[in-house]
């Protein structure tokens, strides 16, 4: 059985709480009200409805969206639903291709609740390994910021779904895609791509990252978080934060080491910082406070103009140098 916290989320950045509505997932078989998420063992080709109750408890009726969504990983090394990150190479059955509803938009009048199915049809042939969605519910209209708090009135409910269909014993297949520089509120991050390529949760994913200069053991720069999780058959971004340094233009290795759910993994991977890229990055960085991307031709340009002065100098004595007279 999959172990994984609270699925059922509720996101409000509204105050009013009259335009307030709730989301309860139902048992399939007897429509009561049951946990948070969905973790439910289904057979190849079976039609499974996921029946889930909205409520109201406005004065006025409300307008609602529905998306499913595959369980992705987000950068932070949290398990996602929100239908932002690209579907992974890797994932062959995505909760999106076997789940269905009616339609996308619905209205739930004042004071009350509408159940609301939701279809999954598994496939034909046996799927071994974890399936991992969510069923998202927002608000249809999302009310513009108010000039005083500059927030957005809205609210967001996500159910979680696990379907599997063996008891198979499933081991994570972790690999680092890539190495590449980035920005993240304005600070600039080098981040390793890291892949979960196998149909299975990551309930705990320790990871440690740390950036050299090609040819050399020197760490420049490293990060470790030992608290993350992954959904199955995802990446993500693990990222270094630079703080307040500047991308130097170069030749870079990454490597990260770590566990998944306890299985070792180990990888590097060479990248190059062109310095067109580093300028940009650090001029747009609010956090930078050296933002040349490389010193070395400035203090090789102030170097020869001092050579050039100091040469100068010396002609210009010479050549004013009054020849002495002996009497």
């Amino acid at each position: 059985m999959a172990s994984f916290i609270v699925l059922l989320t509720a996101v409000s950045v509204s105050a009013d709480t009259s335009k307030s509505f709730s989301v309860t997932p139902l048992d399939p078989e007897t429509k009561q009200t049951q946990s948070s998420y969905y973790d439910l063992k289904v057979a190849p080709n079976e039609h499974k409805v996921l029946p889930i109750r909205i409520f109201n408890g406005a004065d006025q009726a409300v307008k609602l969206k529905l998306k499913l969504n595959n369980g992705a990983t987000n950068d932070n090394g949290i398990t996602d639903y929100s239908g932002n990150s690209n579907k992974n190479t890797t994932l062959k059955v995505g909760f999106s291709d076997i789940a269905t509803v009616e339609s996308e938009d619905v209205t739930i009048p004042a004071k009350s609740a509408i159940d609301v199915p939701v279809t999954v049809i598994m496939p034909e042939k046996q799927y071994d390994g974890q399936i991992l969605g969510g069923i998202r519910v927002t608000s249809a209209e999302t009310k513009a910021k108010p000039k005083t708090s500059g927030v957005e009135s809205n609210i967001a409910y996500t159910v979680g779904v696990v379907l599997r269909e063996t008891e198979a014993e499933i081991v994570p297949d972790m690999s680092l895609l890539d190495a590449k520089i980035e920005q993240r509120n304005s600070q600039n991050v080098i981040s390793a791509t890291l892949q979960n390529g196998a149909p299975v949760i990551i309930k705990k994913l320790e990871a440690k990252a740390s950036v050299t200069k090609a040819g050399s053991k020197k760490v420049l720069y490293e990060a470790e978080n030992s608290n993350m999780r992954m959904a199955p058959n995802s990446q993500f971004n693990y990222g270094i934060n630079l703080v307040n340094n500047s991308f130097k233009s170069g030749k870079y290795i990454m490597t990260v080491t770590g566990k998944a759910d306890g299985k070792a993994f180990s990888f590097t991977k060479k990248f190059t910082i062109k310095a067109k890229e580093a300028k940009e990055f650090n001029k747009n960085s609010v956090y930078v406070t050296d933002k040349s991307t490389n010193n070395t031709y400035l203090f090789l340009i102030i170097a020869a103009l001092v050579l050039i002065i100091f040469a100068f100098i010396i002609w210009y004595i010479k050549k004013n140098k009054k020849p002495m007279v002996v009497k």
